[in-house]
């Protein structure tokens, strides 16, 4: 999974359409990673980074008893939580208020 959120990242520095072909047998999709990335903002799209790592990647399916997804809509409906999240990763330390958002 980490590899598609960082395609959804980087989409915009890549001038090649971006095609996902993921899972296998009848459940094979392929999810147009180009177009995804257009409805999202690149603050968005740097933050989810951060958040799947906060929630721990792929060996995790919950962080305290909250699944992903409702960690995405907060996310996604949180302009706070959107700017510390697509700082964390670019800095060689987290501040205090950073700490204190997350």
């Amino acid at each position: 999974m980490y590899i598609f959120f960082l395609l959804l990242s980087f989409s915009d520095a890549i001038s090649k359409p971006l095609i996902f072909d993921t899972s296998s047998g009848n459940n094979r999709r392929q999810l147009n990673i180009t177009d995804l990335a257009a409805t999202m903002s690149k603050q968005l799209r740097d933050a989810i980074i951060s958040l799947h790592a906060f929630t721990g990647c792929d060996s995790t399916s919950c962080f305290a008893g909250k699944d992903k997804l409702k960690a995405l809509k907060m996310l996604q409906g949180d302009q706070d939580h959107q700017d510390t999240f697509s700082r964390i990763g670019t800095l060689e330390t987290i501040s205090g208020q950073d700490m204190q958002l997350i």
